[in-house]
């Protein structure tokens, strides 16, 4: 039995193989690309979401709503995660960040951001940082 917490990746089809390589030997995850198999992972209880600004064509908020109604899981930790490939709006990015904020996000991660700045390793490796922080992992 594995004594990794358990963290929900809500994701895009086009995420799944690259979530499995930077989070798979760290947490049990479990990724979904649809609200419904999100619903049904919250109700398994899951220790964390994350959640791709860009699932299940633009579900991310009412995923988040629904996990701040949680019986069991309105206390986990919810990092939102922009992983675009294409430059967004400095006003889009930030009403997404305002959004998240208010409906109870703990984090929003620009990881398109930090990949133009200090390339993809680097940038993968401090979301991930992050994302385990929020699990309680030490930092490697």
């Amino acid at each position: 039995m594995s004594t990794h917490k358990k963290l929900l990746a809500a994701t895009v089809t086009e995420s799944l193989e690259h979530l499995r390589t930077v989070y798979g030997e760290h947490t049990n995850l479990v990724c979904v690309v649809r609200l419904e198999d999100a619903l049904a992972a919250l109700d398994n209880g899951v220790d964390a979401v994350i959640c791709n600004v860009h699932f299940d064509d633009g579900a991310l908020f009412d995923l988040l709503r629904t996990v701040r109604a949680h019986k069991t899981a309105r206390d986990i930790p919810f990092i939102v995660i922009d992983a675009s490939s294409t430059t967004t709006s400095p006003a889009i990015t930030q009403s997404i960040k305002i959004a998240s904020t208010a409906l109870g996000a703990n984090d929003v991660i620009q990881i398109s951001k930090w990949i133009a700045e200090m390339g993809i390793g680097a940038a993968v490796l401090r979301t991930r940082a992050i994302v385990l922080g929020y699990l309680g992992h030490e930092p490697a």
